[in-house]
């Protein structure tokens, strides 16, 4: 549970009343990102994705075809794609367990097919929960251009234990 939730949790019910102390649906939504973070900023990524509850999925459609994104062949750059990867599997475990509920503990990206990439074409980073195992998730994501995959990624996150 996201620490502002537990946080609102802790001075709103009394325990000694033997009150349930849940939160409903809009209280859990207090904690959730309004904004892209810093980092994806800094790529000239200023919108969210959408995250599918019932999935448990994260969805981010961008427009990298600028030279910030780019190799100097028009491709998307596999540093991008890398960190994109990276900020994507961390917004899913936001929406899932909170906010600096989990690191990286490792991701392995596999390139498939290098395009060239115009301003106004879109990419799709699509990253969803394969496994969890005690205190560690298993996360898989694809990205694509149309029909065609440009990569895809594994990734093992570690929950933090005081979340």
């Amino acid at each position: 549970m996201p620490f502002l939730a537990r946080l609102y949790l802790f001075f709103r019910c009394d325990k000694k009343k033997g009150e349930k102390c849940t939160l409903s649906e809009e209280e859990m939504m207090v904690n959730q990102p309004k904004e892209s973070t810093p980092f994806m900023k800094l790529l000239g990524i200023r919108e969210l994705g959408k995250f599918n509850k019932k999935k448990r999925e994260y969805t981010l459609t961008i427009y990298p075809g600028d030279s910030r994104a780019t190799s100097h062949f028009g491709t998307v750059h596999g540093g991008y794609i890398a960190g994109v990867f990276d900020d994507a599997f961390g917004m899913l475990s936001y929406y899932i367990y909170g906010v600096n509920a989990a690191t990286t503990r490792e991701t392995y990206i596999k390139f498939h097919k290098m395009l060239k990439i115009r301003s106004e074409e879109a990419v799709i980073f699509q990253v969803s929960v394969l496994e969890e195992a005690d205190d560690l998730i298993e996360m898989k994501g694809v990205v694509k251009k149309g029909k065609y995959v440009i990569a895809t990624s594994q990734s093992v996150w570690k929950l933090r234990k005081n979340r």
